[in-house]
């Protein structure tokens, strides 16, 4: 795992998507912001537990409900093998009931599949503890540009 404290500032990310666009938007975003970087990306839930055994990421976007991933399982086995990974689970905006699994089975938050990148980035530090305005807490299903 990454370590994010005071003396380190990369917050190192995870992406689980099927749709190969989505993994490429999403790493392209995380480019851009100096304090994360995505250090693996996978299209199934069964890559995504190995690469997270492998790279110990500070945190995991998972989307729960796509080609090759199914979320819930897959957040299982994440926390089976690294219990302390905090995961955002990313939903579709008519996927509240499994939102609301996902908190349930262990998600830090989760998040519409259309946040702005600001919220996404918001969520991230939050899940790692490196972000200190709590005054605007972000709510699951947060779609909010």
């Amino acid at each position: 795992m990454g370590n994010v404290s005071g003396n380190r500032s990369i917050i190192e990310v995870i992406v689980v998507d099927g749709h190969p666009s989505v993994r490429e938007g999403l790493a392209a975003y995380l480019d851009t912001l100096e304090d994360m970087s995505l250090i693996a990306a996978a299209s199934t839930g069964n890559t995504a537990v190995e690469l997270c055994v492998r790279h110990r990421p500070d945190v995991v976007l998972l989307d729960l409900l796509n080609s090759g991933v199914d979320g819930i399982p897959t957040m299982h086995a994440i926390h089976q093998a690294l219990p302390d990974v905090p995961i955002i689970a990313m939903v579709g905006w008519w996927q509240h009931e499994l939102a609301e699994a996902a908190l349930e089975a262990g998600a830090v938050t989760s998040l519409d599949k259309d946040v702005s990148g600001e919220l996404l980035a918001r969520a991230v530090r939050r899940a790692v503890g490196t972000h200190d305005d709590r005054s605007d807490a972000l709510q699951p299903g947060d779609r909010r540009s």
